[in-house]
């Protein structure tokens, strides 16, 4: 909130959203680990992940918010910029920040698809949270 109606920086934009959405899906990848016994830097990676996929969820969702249909999305969009949200489609436009989460999805699959075979649904669920309707 301290962020609204000011200019913030494109890496404080990604550090807030990276402590906020990304932690929670960073728990939730690295849960996984914990549940079954793995080390320490499988469960460091995990984590990782789960807090890029995080971010792309909350880009996407301000994507969303900028661009949607409010029938289609099932909630009231274009609520960001009237708020004045620290967002990067804000700061960036919405072709930019589109491209910025395009870029992101690929790198996060290069580091889910290093994780072996078992990856496939993780990688699907990637696709969605991007291809979501706007």
């Amino acid at each position: 909130l301290t962020f609204e109606n000011k200019k913030i920086s494109k890496k404080n934009i990604l550090a807030m959203q990276k402590k906020k959405t990304g932690e929670l899906f960073g728990f939730c990848c690295e849960s996984i680990a914990l549940i079954k016994g793995k080390n320490i830097k499988i469960r460091k990676k995990l984590k990782k992940i789960g807090i890029n996929i995080g971010l792309l969820f909350q880009i996407t969702d301000d994507l969303i918010d900028y661009k949607g249909d409010e029938k289609i999305v099932g909630k009231p969009t274009k609520k960001d910029k009237i708020k004045g949200k620290a967002t990067l489609v804000n700061l960036m436009g919405f072709k930019n920040a589109l491209n910025y989460a395009k870029k992101l999805k690929k790198s996060i699959n290069l580091d889910i698809i290093k994780l072996g075979n078992r990856s496939d649904e993780l990688i699907e669920t990637v696709e969605f949270i991007l291809n979501r309707k706007f």
